[in-house]
This record gives C-alpha cells, sequence and structure tokens, in this order.
C-alpha cells in the first residue's frame, strides 16, 4: 500500500499515476482523506488516496518510461561516444597502415640495394672484360653503391686510352654499363664511370666552355653550336646558362649526335 496527498483528490490520483508510471485509470485506489479548504487558510488539510495497484502494474523505478527528453538525451551522449571511440579505432588501422607501408618500402629498399650489389658485380666482370678487348689493362672498381646510384672507377696506368678522343670511349663504355644494369633488372639507375679523375677535370672544362660560349654570344649577338655529348653534359651546361640573364640554352639533333646550342635570350 503507498499513500499520496494532493491539494485534490484528482491531483493526489495523479501525482500517484506518475510516480508510479501509469495512466489514472490503471491506478486503484481509496480515499483515506478528503481536503479542506479552511477559513483563511485556518483548518486547511490535503487530500490523502492509499493506492493499492496489483505488483504486475507496479513500475521499479529503474524501469520507469523515460521521458523524450531524456531518451534524446541519452542517445545523443552513446553517439558522442561512439564518436569519440570511433576516431581512436579509424586512427589505429591508419597507424597499422602506415607501418605497414614503411616496412614494405623498407624491404623494398634492401631487396633493390641486394639487387644492385649483384648486378655491380657482374658489371665489373663485364667491364673489365671490354677494356681487355681493348687492349686496356686495367681494374674496375666500386666507389660508390646506392640503390639508383653507381660509381665505377677504372685504376689504369693508361687513362687516356680509356677516355679516348673528347671522352667518347668512356663514355660509350659508361652507356654499355648504363645499358647491363637496366638489362639485369636494375631499372633508373645513375652510372658513372672515371678514370684518372676525368670527369671532375671534364666538369672544369664545361664550366669554362659556358663561361667562353656565353662571352662570345653577348658579343656577336648568335648562337654558338657545341660539339655532341652524353645527357648528363648536356644537363650541366643547362644548368650553368641558368646563372646568365643574357642567353638561353637548348638541345639540338638526336642521339648519340645530340648538342647543346647557346644562344641569346632577346
Amino acid at each position: 500500500m503507498k499513500k499520496v496527498s494532493g491539494t485534490t483528490i484528482d491531483e493526489a490520483v495523479t501525482n500517484a499515476a506518475s510516480q508510479l508510471g501509469i495512466t489514472k485509470t490503471e491506478l486503484k485506489y481509496r480515499v483515506i482523506q478528503q481536503p479542506r479548504h479552511g477559513f483563511l487558510g485556518i483548518g486547511k488539510r490535503n487530500a490523502i488516496i492509499e493506492v493499492s495497484t496489483p505488483v504486475n502494474k507496479q513500475v521499479n523505478e529503474h524501469h520507469r518510461p523515460q521521458s523524450v527528453k531524456a531518451v534524446i538525451h541519452k542517445a545523443s551522449h552513446e553517439s558522442s561516444k561512439h564518436s569519440k571511440e570511433q576516431p581512436t579505432t579509424h586512427q589505429t588501422k591508419l597507424l597499422d597502415e602506415k607501418e605497414k607501408l614503411a616496412l614494405q618500402a623498407k624491404e623494398n629498399h634492401a631487396r633493390n640495394l641486394q639487387r644492385m650489389q649483384r648486378v655491380s658485380k657482374g658489371l665489373v666482370k663485364y667491364l673489365t672484360d671490354s677494356l681487355a678487348a681493348l687492349g686496356i689493362k686495367g681494374q674496375v672498381k666500386v666507389e660508390q653503391l646506392r640503390v639508383h646510384d653507381l660509381k665505377l672507377v677504372i685504376d689504369t696506368d693508361h687513362p687516356s686510352w680509356v677516355v679516348g678522343f673528347h671522352g667518347r670511349r668512356i663514355n660509350a663504355l659508361e652507356s654499355l654499363g648504363a645499358t647491363y644494369l637496366n638489362y639485369h633488372g636494375v631499372k633508373d639507375a645513375q652510372l658513372i664511370l672515371d678514370t684518372g679523375n676525368y670527369r671532375e677535370r671534364r666538369r672544369k672544362a664545361l664550366q669554362n666552355l659556358m663561361a667562353d660560349s656565353v662571352t662570345e654570344v653577348i658579343a656577336t649577338n648568335q648562337a654558338v653550336f657545341l660539339d655532341p655529348m652524353p645527357a648528363r653534359e648536356r644537363k650541366m651546361l643547362h644548368k650553368l646558362a641558368e646563372t646568365s640573364s643574357a642567353v638561353k640554352t637548348y638541345s639540338h639533333g638526336k642521339e648519340p649526335f645530340r648538342s647543346v646550342v647557346i644562344a641569346p635570350r632577346n
């Protein structure tokens, strides 16, 4: 039994139904005190009813139907909680993917480096045999080896024989070496073949050639056509020309006779 009060009997019934979470028609009660208004507030009293609702109609406080506002608040809270947890799961997946890609890149790098090391050994023998066929006695050594870069130095008593006229022989051997690397699976690798510090001396010679050519172009206002040279040397000349605002450069002809043209900018 439960006693509920109100200023009127109807209010007491409403209060009891609200507390039990049921409708007023489902409520069973007995009036045990009639309300009284009194005189000027004196002798006033509330109505009291005694509720006798069956047990199966009584609702536990924890199972009482929630208001719409409460349901929305709960759903919003759960959605907010889910949204906070979801980025964490997504972020974890991204980190796992990054670690996987980093590991894969590391494995690929190691595999490509091993391939370069293996192929470079064959290239050393190939160039050694080529020199012997030309009647040049020398030893080919690996000076620098990376995944996409390989520098070989030919140690010989006759470096000029290796270089040839205007570097044509050493450049031809270098082209053969690059083809050898590509054929054996080392793609897009830069090969430098050197002997007697020829490449450094050639670099300085190209700097002087560009300086003299720029002076001639400015003086005559005519283009200067240089001799054919390898792509690496042409690239070096184009780079050197960028320092002058008076000239421009472009390549002319077809390989292996492609050359650099130095012309007035205007």
